[in-house]
């Protein structure tokens, strides 16, 4: 059973890679318009931006898994999360964290580098300011993963925590990176 959600979870998020914010750096997209709470981006009766949006890695994760059949608990909304230092602090508590990744699990992620996993009892899980889905390994190594994310940019040169789109990317895993496992 928990192997069709994985599959369904990576199948649902890839059918999502190459969404892009409408107009550009609105963060106005589907899984904001979904997700409520204001989340989404204003326009002015002239159809110009009033006011931008919040960021959506949190509301992608949501949607991906209320939209296969394995909605999140409350986590900071009914729907979910937003918050990614939420999420972790939810993920702690209910021990959710985990070394060995499956497909569909979630990954949350430092990209200053300032974060370090060793000891969950002392992480500051401010720090973390992004979340996406794990998809898989690169190699037997582990040093790299492949992603599905919301929020993120195509390739290195843009923003990684809010950058526009729905991308699969690669990731290095390390001490910025925790893994989380929210589907057994």
């Amino acid at each position: 059973m928990n192997e069709k959600i994985r599959e369904r979870i990576i199948a649902d998020a890839k059918g999502w890679i190459g969404e892009v914010e409408n107009p550009k750096d609105s963060n106005h997209i589907a899984f904001n318009e979904w997700f409520g709470h204001g989340m989404d981006a204003e326009f002015k009766p002239d159809g110009s931006l009033k006011k931008k949006g919040q960021p959506y890695c949190g509301g992608f994760c949501s949607y991906i898994h209320n939209f296969a059949e394995r909605p999140l608990p409350k986590i900071d909304y009914d729907e979910g999360f937003v918050s990614v230092p939420n999420f972790l602090k939810w993920a702690i508590k209910n021990k959710k964290v985990i070394n060995d990744p499956k497909p569909g699990d979630m990954f949350v992620i430092d990209f200053q580098g300032k974060a370090d996993n060793s000891d969950l009892n002392k992480v500051n899980v401010y720090t973390f300011d992004h979340v996406g889905f794990f998809e898989n390994w690169v190699n037997d190594s582990e040093k790299k993963f492949n992603t599905i994310e919301g929020n993120t940019s195509p390739d290195h040169r843009g923003s990684q925590s809010n950058g526009g789109g729905v991308w699969a990317r690669i990731r290095e895993n390390s001490k910025s990176v925790i893994f989380i496992n929210v589907i057994d």
